[in-house]
């Protein structure tokens, strides 16, 4: 699988401290000469440039993103109506308001269309997911040691990134974004039976101002539980944990969704409306290095890896995101459907 490629190439330096060479040396042997990790390596070796810029290995990046959204909030929402991708930290002008269009007589002048421009510009932020491996764990593990690498740094960072991206108290600040519902007032959920979904369905389209046709719902996969279970009463057949439909608009569910005793949250997004960049993911590594970590008492303490026979793998995603289109999201509180 092309998200392997990364985790094998990660996997190498880490049994191998770092040491390209012997890794290249052992991937031969487990992956073969002509794989796609050992043509990395073969680059990484004969060069001191940036990897980055590799074909190869943007490609190996692009795989592990790829995991990355399929259990990232994110990408979920952006593989049924795309967000409007724009470049980091490249100035743009986004449109504040939907465009408009003119029906124009021949050899008439054209008008303008009718929209409002801001100047935009997005800067990268990171959010970073470290994982610590004992060596003599490294050391003769397969593919299923890889898949197991891959998941505890991709599901980490994807439950962060959603996270982020909905819950309602994150401001924002120099390292992270604000929450695209900061600053929205919330539509209260009136009550938890059929009648009061159609009422609280009825009363976030009414506080929505983005386009139903590009419009995705997203709610905990809990939320969505009880929805399935009400479906008859609904008239609704489609909606899973997993998603599905909610009075035909796509719904996406995901555990970041904010939840908790006194209800969940459901948000109404148009994703039109939603600036965002993504510059993708890095892997990093190291042995030598001293950790700050938990000591979960309030405080915290330092690990040294060389010690301590340990190494790191520490992996970094790179976005940013921003509402351009004011009434691009509407969402509901206290939401405590079937309960």
């Amino acid at each position: 699988m092309r998200e392997l490629v990364l985790s094998q190439f990660t996997k190498a330096l880490l049994a191998n401290r770092g040491n390209r060479q012997t890794a290249l040396m052992v991937s031969r042997t487990l992956y073969g000469h002509s794989s796609v990790v050992v043509r990395l390596l073969e680059k990484a070796v004969v060069t001191t440039g940036d990897l980055h810029a590799d074909p190869d290995f943007r490609s190996a990046g692009r795989a592990f993103i790829e995991l990355v959204q399929t259990r990232s909030l994110i990408g979920k929402i952006n593989a049924i109506s795309p967000f409007r991708a724009i470049p980091a930290k490249t100035r743009v002008l986004a449109q504040t308001e939907r465009p408009v269009a003119y029906w124009t007589a021949q050899g008439q002048p054209k008008m303008a269309t009718h929209t409002a421009f801001e100047q935009k510009r997005l800067d990268s932020k990171k959010i970073t997911g470290l994982l610590v491996l004992t060596n003599e764990l490294l050391e003769g593990q397969g593919a299923a040691f890889e898949s197991a690498v891959s998941n505890d740094l991709v599901n980490p960072v994807a439950a962060l990134e959603g996270l982020s991206f909905l819950d309602p108290t994150s401001a924002g600040g120099i390292d992270s974004p604000a929450s695209i519902t900061n600053g929205v007032a919330p539509v209260p959920s009136s009550g938890s039976d059929a009648d009061a979904v159609r009422a609280d369905i009825h009363a976030l389209f009414s506080a929505f101002d983005g386009s139903l046709e590009t419009a995705v719902i997203a709610m905990h996969p809990e939320t969505a539980l009880e929805l399935s279970m009400m479906q008859a009463s609904l008239g609704e057949t489609s909606l899973t944990v997993r998603g599905g439909e909610l009075f035909g608009v796509p719904v996406v569910t995901s555990d970041s969704v904010p939840k908790d005793s006194n209800g969940a949250l459901v948000a109404l997004i148009d994703p039109a409306g939603i600036l965002l960049t993504d510059e993708g993911v890095d892997i990093l590594q190291s042995n030598i290095t001293t950790i700050q970590v938990d000591d979960g008492q309030g405080g915290t303490g330092y690990l040294p890896l060389w010690q301590n026979n340990l190494t790191a793998a520490l992996a970094e995603r790179f976005l940013n995101w921003e509402v351009a289109r004011a009434g691009s999201v509407a969402w509901l509180s206290g939401v405590q459907w079937g309960a």
